[in-house]
C-alpha cells in the first residue's frame, strides 16, 4: 500500500490520470487516416513539445509562492488582459473536454446496457451531483484506474499480436499532416494537474521536474501501443472511439472490457478537470462554490442538449486552439517568472529564446490550420 501513498507516485499518476482521458479512444481512428507513421511521428514530435510545456509550467508554479492556475499566473506576469484571455482558453479548454467525457462515457455505458441516449445523461448529472458537492476522487483511485489502463492496454497489445496486418501499420498521407495535430495536442496535455503535482511534493519539491516527465511520457507509450493494436488489426475499418471497430474482429470480450476501461477513465476525467475548473472559478475569478459549480457545469450540459455529439471534432478543436494557446501562453509567462518569481525553483528549464520561438510558430501553425 505504501507505492499508493508514495508522494511521487502520486504525484505521477495524478498527472497521467488527468492526461489520459477521451483523446485515446480517438488516436487510432486518426492515425488510421493520416497513415499509421505519420501519426506515430507527429506522437513523438508532440510528446517532447508538450513534456517541456509541463516543465516550464512546473518551474513556473514552483517560482511563485501563491498557488494559481495557469489565468492566476498570466494575471501576475503578464497583467489583466493576458488573464482574461487565459480565461477565455480554460473556459473553451475544460467546458469541451467535460462534453466528450460525457458523450463518451455515455457511449461505453450504451456498450454495456443498451444503446439509449439516456445514459449521457445519467453519465452528466451523477457527475455535476458529486462536482456539486465537492466529491473528488482520491489520488488511490488514480493510481489504480492508471494501473487497470495499463493492464488492459498491455493484454490488449498481446492479444492483438497475431491479428495485426502489417500492410495497417505502413501507412503516410502527407495531405493530412495536420489531422491527428489537435486530437494528439487534446490527448497528451495535463497541464492543469501540475499545480496540484507541488502540492503532493511540498516536502522535496526537487521530484516535480522527475514526476511531470515520467507522468507525461507514461500516457504516450499506452498511446502508441493502444494505436499500433487498434490500427494494426482494424486498418481502416478503425472506428472513431476504437473498441467497436476492434472488437469485430477479437470479439465481444474485447469491448465489454474495453468499455469498463472507458467509463472508470472518462468519469474519473470528468470529475478531476471538474473539480479543477470548478477551483479556478472559485479561487481565480473570486465566484462563490455554488456559483463556480454552475458555470463549470453549464457549457458542457449546453454542449450536451444541442445535439452535437461528435467528441473528435470537439476535442481536435480544444486541442488546436485552447491547448496550443495556453502552451504559448506558458512560454511568455516562463520569460517573466525567471526574471521576477518571488521564490527560487527546484529546477531550471534554462530554454534558449530560439526554441521558445520554434514552439510558438508550430502552436500558431496549428492554430492557423485550424481555421483556414
Amino acid at each position: 500500500m505504501r507505492f499508493f501513498t508514495n508522494p511521487f507516485w502520486r504525484a505521477t499518476f495524478f498527472l497521467s490520470g488527468m492526461i489520459i482521458g477521451v483523446g485515446i479512444y480517438g488516436i487510432p481512428y486518426v492515425f488510421s487516416r493520416a497513415g499509421f507513421v505519420l501519426g506515430s511521428l507527429e506522437l513523438l514530435i508532440l510528446t517532447i513539445v508538450i513534456t517541456g510545456i509541463h516543465l516550464v509550467y512546473g518551474e513556473i508554479v514552483l517560482r511563485t509562492r501563491e498557488w494559481h492556475r495557469l489565468p492566476g499566473y498570466a494575471g501576475i506576469y503578464l497583467g489583466s488582459f493576458a488573464k482574461k484571455i487565459s480565461i477565455v482558453s480554460y473556459l473553451i479548454s475544460f467546458s469541451g473536454a467535460l462534453a466528450s467525457y460525457v458523450f463518451l462515457g455515455g457511449h461505453f455505458l450504451s456498450n454495456l446496457i443498451s444503446p439509449d441516449m439516456a445514459w449521457t445523461y445519467a453519465f452528466f448529472f451523477f457527475g455535476a451531483f458529486l462536482l456539486f458537492f465537492s466529491v473528488r476522487l482520491s489520488s488511490r483511485i488514480d493510481t489504480a484506474i492508471i494501473i487497470l489502463i495499463v493492464l488492459f492496454i498491455a493484454g490488449l497489445f498481446f492479444y492483438s499480436i497475431p491479428h495485426i496486418n502489417s500492410a495497417n501499420l505502413s501507412g503516410f498521407d502527407a495531405s493530412e499532416w495536420f489531422f491527428p495535430y489537435g486530437i494528439l495536442m487534446f490527448a497528451l496535455a495535463g497541464m492543469a494537474a501540475i499545480p496540484d503535482m507541488a502540492g503532493f511534493l511540498e516536502h522535496d519539491p526537487k521530484l516535480l521536474r522527475k514526476a511531470i516527465i515520467t507522468g507525461s511520457v507514461l500516457p504516450a507509450v499506452l498511446y502508441f501501443l493502444f494505436a499500433l493494436a487498434v490500427v494494426g488489426v482494424s486498418g481502416s475499418g478503425t472506428t472513431k472511439e476504437a473498441m467497436l471497430g476492434i472488437s469485430q474482429v477479437l470479439g465481444g470480450n474485447i469491448l465489454f472490457f474495453g468499455s469498463i476501461i472507458g467509463i472508470l477513465s472518462t468519469f474519473n476525467g470528468f470529475i478531476i478537470l471538474g473539480s479543477v475548473l470548478k477551483g479556478m472559478m472559485h479561487l481565480d475569478l473570486g465566484f462563490g462554490w455554488r456559483m463556480s459549480w454552475f458555470l463549470t457545469v453549464l457549457i458542457p450540459f449546453l454542449f450536451i442538449f444541442s445535439g452535437m455529439s461528435d467528441y473528435l471534432a470537439i476535442i481536435g478543436f480544444v486541442g488546436s486552439f485552447s491547448i496550443a494557446l495556453d502552451g504559448v501562453m506558458t512560454l511568455l509567462i516562463y520569460r517573466k517568472a525567471v526574471l521576477n518569481g518571488n521564490r527560487p525553483s527546484e529546477y531550471s528549464m534554462h530554454i534558449h529564446g530560439l526554441f521558445l520561438l520554434v514552439i510558438g510558430v508550430l502552436f500558431l501553425a496549428g492554430f492557423a490550420h485550424q481555421f483556414l
